[in-house]
């Protein structure tokens, strides 16, 4: 399902693929630039979460901080929902000039009847 808008896509993958973890969503408003949207835990899996609606385009803030989680052997996913499908990927570091992630997905969750995908993902990081 496409989204119009990525607060309805934000407000729709916490509905059905967060329910079983500790969500907040970050007031971008408030923070620092480059910050991401949500932090997550799962079962002591703590990852950060930038999303994005159809374009996985990121600022250069944004890169930054992603790099410096990484490098402190933090995670962070950009999770971009487009068509019908959730493209993820974890601590992304190859973006074109206009910040548009050069790199394929790590995962793509193409069936979303199934609420624990998400969560199987988590897991591996």
């Amino acid at each position: 399902m496409a989204y119009k808008t990525e607060s309805s896509f934000v407000k729709a993958f916490k509905t059905k693929y967060l329910q079983n973890c500790h969500a907040v969503r970050v007031e971008s408003g408030l923070t620092e630039r480059g910050i991401p949207d949500m932090q997550v835990c799962y079962n002591t899996i703590n990852v950060w979460i930038e999303f994005k609606n159809k374009i996985p385009k990121l600022r250069h803030e944004q890169l930054v901080f992603i790099h410096r989680r990484a490098k402190a052997h933090g995670s962070v996913l950009v999770v971009c929902s487009k068509g019908n499908d959730i493209l993820i990927w974890h601590n992304p570091q190859n973006a074109t000039d206009s910040g548009i992630l050069k790199d394929p997905p790590d995962w793509i969750i193409s069936n979303r009847s199934d609420p624990h995908a998400f969560t199987q993902i988590l897991k591996l990081l």
